[in-house]
Order: C-alpha cells, then sequence, then structure tokens
C-alpha cells in the first residue's frame, strides 16, 4: 500500500491513509481507476527512485543514524 501511495503522489495526487485504505482528493472513482490503469501498465519503475522521492524515511529509532541513500 506504501508504494501505491508514492507512486500516486509522485503523479502530483492528494493522497492520505485511512487505516486500510488509500483516500484520493479532488477526483473521482473514474479518474483515480486511470491513474491506477496507467501504474499497473507501466514498466516496473525503479524502487530506489521511487523510496528517494519520500520525505520522511525514519520511521525506527534507528534509522536517524543511517544515510538518506542508506534509507532509500
Amino acid at each position: 500500500m506504501n508504494t501505491l501511495l508514492v507512486q500516486l503522489q509522485a503523479r502530483g495526487l492528494v493522497i492520505g491513509r485511512d487505516a486500510i485504505a488509500l483516500t484520493v482528493e479532488g477526483l473521482s472513482p473514474e479518474e483515480v481507476m486511470e491513474h491506477l490503469q496507467e501504474i499497473a501498465a507501466a514498466p516496473p519503475v525503479n524502487a530506489v527512485d521511487l523510496a528517494s522521492t519520500v520525505q520522511n524515511t525514519v520511521i525506527e529509532k534507528h534509522d536517524r543514524f543511517l544515510s538518506a541513500e542508506l534509507l532509500a
């Protein structure tokens, strides 16, 4: 779910995480489906490139000691 969230954010969408669901602001279900279909049809994204777009990568208590490159 996090990967999908980041991929949608990379497309400029405003995404929220609501327990077991993602919420997309300002789009109809049909518009969200178009984005999801485009993501599914595209070649796989580079995981490190995608992870490097995440602003807050510090999750665990020791993550602050790792470089941004290692966190990605």
